[in-house]
């Protein structure tokens, strides 16, 4: 029997449980709690989990104002909306390269946006959760200080990892795109010499054609003049005979 791809929110929700329980969110943990599943799945997911903040516990989640929640939309349009502008594509590039060095640009923008309110985002949850654990006795407070500290130091691993990731990824992405343009640039020069070569040939051949038309204007004529040039009538009476 076949068993069932594993999704993210299957690996979200183990490492949820993992975490509740205190243990560590680990690959093997997160597939002995699942039953099945590849490792290099789990541990794609996984870090997706600790970059959006995995681990948090779930009183502290419902305790967050909602207005942060809402207010993450609006900060990634601003964030959005500073961003810089990709630059117009230069006159003549085709079609296809204009709508992927839009998408390449578009792409470049997002991330960085994404990257800088996920980024406010950490510091305020940080800010939040070191609010809340103010009071107690100094040792739940040192041990609960010890146990933030090693969390949030995971997560700012992760989140620079992923954020080297994303370094990577839009190094390729405007290396392609330049490759594009110099492929692009390289074609267009083809088509513009191509041109040139057809209206010189149309050129030649309109040559060609008016000095044939005027051979053959000049040979019909020719045989149109031999054709009613008058015939020679011979004498009248014929020859006279000559006498013995």
């Amino acid at each position: 029997m076949v068993r069932a791809k594993i999704t993210k929110e299957d690996v979200f929700r183990a490492a949820d449980a993992l975490a509740r329980r205190g243990a560590r969110p680990s690959v093997r943990a997160v597939r002995n709690e699942l039953g099945r599943g590849g490792t290099d799945t789990i541990s794609r997911y996984l870090r997706e989990w600790k970059v959006a903040g995995g681990g948090a516990p779930a009183e502290k989640e419902r305790s967050a104002p909602a207005g942060a929640e809402a207010a993450r939309p609006r900060a990634r349009g601003r964030a959005a909306a500073r961003a810089p502008r990709p630059a117009p594509p230069p006159r003549g590039l085709p079609g296809a390269f204009f709508g992927f060095a839009r998408s390449a640009a578009e792409f470049v923008v997002t991330a960085a946006a994404n990257v800088a309110v996920e980024g406010a985002a950490k510091v305020g949850e940080a800010a939040r959760r070191a609010a809340g654990r103010g009071g107690g006795a100094s040792a739940v407070r040192r041990s609960t200080g010890c146990r933030f500290c090693e969390a949030e130091r995971r997560r700012a691993e992760a989140f620079a990892r992923e954020r080297d990731v994303l370094r990577e990824e839009i190094a390729a992405v405007r290396t392609r795109l330049a490759n594009a343009m110099a492929s692009s640039d390289s074609r267009q020069m083809i088509v513009q010499r191509l041109s040139a070569e057809l209206e010189k040939a149309k050129e030649e051949f309109a040559a060609y054609k008016e000095e044939a038309e005027r051979k053959i204007r000049e040979l019909t004529e020719a045989l149109a003049g031999r054709g009613s040039a008058p015939k020679k009538q011979p004498p009248r009476g014929g020859r006279k005979k000559t006498s013995a």
